[in-house]
């Protein structure tokens, strides 16, 4: 049986900087590896001095953090978005994966239909508190 490739695009996930963030993302998503092959993209827009930090966390999961001093929140959803674009573009082969998975829509989805336009995939969102 072919398992379905899954693309989840998060924006709290255990990282290099933060082993215990969002735990229960990972654990979740491991949760479907039975059926699926996971993919893991986590994406954030932090506080912090302005750089950018790619790191590969495994052979599945990868993790683009964006630091910025603003605390201006239109800026950071800006900033969100422009790095999900990135990412979705040059760092990832869409066409591999059948279906996105976003885990928690804000700040990711913002900008949906830009989004939706881009992936040309079907979308699904898993909230976690909601």
């Amino acid at each position: 049986m072919k398992k379905l490739k899954v693309c989840h695009i998060v924006n709290w996930y255990p990282n290099n900087q933060n082993e215990k963030e969002a735990i229960w993302t990972r654990k979740h998503i491991k949760a479907l590896n039975t059926k699926c092959e996971n993919h893991v993209f986590h994406i954030q827009v932090k506080e912090g001095s302005f750089k950018y930090k790619s790191t590969k966390i495994s052979n599945y999961e990868s993790s683009y953090l964006f630091y910025t001093n603003t605390k201006i929140w239109f800026i950071k959803e800006l900033l969100t978005t422009l790095l999900l674009i990135y990412v979705l573009i040059f760092r990832m082969k869409r066409k591999s994966f059948d279906i996105f998975n976003f885990q928690i829509t804000y700040p990711l989805l913002t900008y949906s239909k830009l989004i939706c336009w881009i992936v040309g995939k079907p979308i699904v969102v898993t909230e976690h508190w909601s």
